[in-house]
């Protein structure tokens, strides 16, 4: 995330870098020192991200491939299913809302979605994993915690 505002004052600066920004940058700016900045942020993301496969238990998601495995061997999820564990992983380590994979559900099909509906989904994900990389967040959510981060 990178924020362009007008807004330059050092609070503002520092709230923004504290909610996560990889940069802040105040008009006026010009297109090439945009694009210098964005290019940054990806050689930094690049680098940081060498592999883009996540571990969590004996289960390893690749989120270049959008693949998850057991054991070296691919587990077979619908599309919407691996859409679902696609933004757990992506967003490993961090406690994903129920609407947040609500969104998800009703983004791939366009149909009216429940809240249960998401229950039902994370049951049978969690069946095709055998095993329970995705912790419930009580109140929240769910989460995917990666070994990394252990």
């Amino acid at each position: 995330m990178i924020f362009l505002t007008a807004r330059d004052e050092e609070n503002d600066i520092v709230k923004g870098l504290e909610l996560g920004a990889e940069d802040y940058i105040t008009k006026p700016f010009s297109v090439r020192e945009l694009v210098a900045r964005v290019n940054r942020v990806f050689l930094r993301r690049k680098s940081d991200d060498s592999s883009s496969v996540i571990h969590a238990g004996s289960i390893s998601y690749d989120l270049d491939k959008k693949e998850a495995r057991r054991a070296g061997q691919v587990i077979a999820l619908s599309s919407l299913e691996n859409r679902i564990l696609d933004l757990l992983f992506t967003n490993h380590d961090k406690a994903v809302s129920r609407n947040a994979v609500l969104d998800s559900i009703w983004e791939a099909t366009g149909n009216d979605v429940y809240d249960h509906t998401v229950t039902v989904y994370m049951k049978r994900i969690r069946a095709k994993l055998g095993e329970d990389v995705i912790k419930t967040v009580k109140g929240i959510g769910y989460r995917v915690d990666s070994d990394e981060a252990l």
